[in-house]
């Protein structure tokens, strides 16, 4: 069997749990050259009868019929799968489609006798996608209508072979996930990892250039100023709560919080971690239906209601006043910046200068990160930098707080290449151990199911 064909279930670092489960899956293509199913021979019609279609295997009470195999073996010539040239093969990869779809048939009979439920509305959306797209390969709906058409189609039917393949998807994917999560995961050997390895290098492709750096981020600190004129206007919206106004209603009108403000301030169910640490002190100590003091935060100035509480978790609503940064508080976090680079550039810790000027713990160490999956501030900044190189300042976006400057040190830094066993030996071993958690399951599932194949 080639290995293009008997690894065509595995997607490597999503790892499909399952092999596809197409139904009519030439119709993606819609070729206007001749098929294969004139190619495969088909069984003999009795005399004076001309045979049209005829059922090759049988799992439970789901039929597969000859004209499935024949759509599929379409869809891979479109593909690009190099088919055999010789009436014995053909039949040979024909009957390896039939045997994965029995496998996929198998999963599918015992998902609806589990009852599985699946989404509707997500086989919608991925329906119209894929509409979408063939509509755009074909360059117009009536285009699209007059190929199918030639294949004796409508645009209805379509759409319904279309439903019923991401159904069986969405239906084998949420049966195989829950039998796995409860299944032990087997043992899988180093010389089978490096098999794998060798047959799917291709599909790990090239990694792309990773780094490592330290890092201390200043941020604009809001002038007292700025952040007494905050409370005086949060102080004003206090009293009226205490008046007896609605809390919802006076963060709609006066909250700087643009993104729940429209809600009344609702901020929804949110466990700690989620929130700034001097908001979270605040909000976990109230109870439901008490507001609170006023409270600072680099954002500025929050008045807190809490509204419900189940176990660790917290619904709360906000009132925000912003105390706006000046370009003069930016200047200053810019000249800090640069003598945070100074320093470290003289043999300072940028560690310990990081903890000095506030940087969160979490953020002042950065590890093997892709490069191009860093904010183009960073990938603009490293471009050119090497291991050891102390780069900054430069400016970069913090959102809701405004422009921070960022001082860092590269540890590391890794070429693109091509990937190596070592590079992903995490994922080759993810992919081996569901791999043979779906063959034990359809194994199980065969010894308890009807199965009948034909060809």
């Amino acid at each position: 069997m080639p290995d293009s064909f008997r690894h065509r279930f595995l997607d490597i670092g999503t790892v499909l749990m399952i092999r596809t489960f197409i139904i009519g899956a030439s119709l993606f293509f819609l070729s206007t050259g001749p098929t294969l199913a004139q190619e495969l021979p088909a069984p003999a019609a009795p005399a004076g009868e001309q045979l049209v279609d005829r059922v090759v295997a049988v799992v439970g009470d789901t039929t597969l019929l000859l004209s499935d195999v024949y759509a599929e073996l379409d869809a891979m010539q479109a593909q690009g799968f190099q088919m055999p040239t010789t009436e014995r093969e053909l039949e040979q990869v024909a009957r390896q489609i039939v045997a994965s779809r029995v496998d996929d048939m198998l999963v599918m009979v015992a998902a609806r006798e589990a009852g599985v439920e699946i989404d509707e509305p997500q086989v919608r959306q991925m329906v119209e996608r894929d509409l979408d797209e063939v509509r755009q390969r074909f360059g117009s709906e009536v285009a699209l209508e007059r190929a199918l058409a030639e294949s004796g189609l409508t645009m209805e039917e379509y759409r319904e072979t279309l439903t019923e393949r991401y159904r069986g998807q969405l239906l084998q994917r949420e049966f195989v996930g829950g039998r796995l999560q409860q299944a032990r995961r087997p043992r899988v050997t180093e010389e089978e990892m490096q098999a794998f390895f060798r047959e799917n290098r291709e599909a790990f492709g090239e990694l792309p250039a990773r780094i490592s750096f330290r890092q201390a981020v200043i941020q604009p600190q809001i002038s007292e100023e700025a952040r007494a004129e905050a409370r005086e206007r949060a102080a004003e919206i206090m009293e009226r709560i205490q008046g007896g106004e609605e809390f919802e209603d006076l963060a709609r009108r006066f909250s700087d919080d643009t993104g729940s403000a429209e809600r009344g301030g609702d901020l929804g169910w949110f466990r700690r971690g989620a929130m700034v640490r001097p908001f979270e002190e605040v909000v976990f100590n109230l109870r439901p239906g008490q507001v609170s003091g006023l409270v600072d935060t680099d954002f500025g100035v929050h008045i807190i209601k809490l509204e419900r509480s189940r176990g660790a978790e917290r619904h709360a609503r906000h009132i925000l006043i912003r105390a706006e940064r000046t370009d003069a508080d930016r200047e200053r976090a810019r000249e800090t910046a640069e003598s945070v680079a100074e320093a470290t550039r003289g043999g300072a810790s940028l560690l310990e200068l990081a903890r000095q000027h506030g940087t969160p713990n979490e953020r002042r160490s950065v590890e093997d990160q892709p490069l191009d999956r860093l904010p183009s501030e960073y990938r603009n900044a490293f471009e050119n930098a090497s291991e050891g190189d102390v780069v900054g300042p430069f400016e970069t976006d913090e959102g809701a707080l405004g422009p921070s400057f960022v001082v860092a040190r590269i540890t590391e830094r890794v070429e693109p290449g091509q990937a190596t066993l070592d590079d992903v030996r995490d994922q080759v071993r993810n992919a081996l151990e569901e791999q043979k958690m779906v063959e034990n399951l359809v194994e199980e599932l065969r010894r308890t199911t009807h199965v009948q194949v034909y060809l």
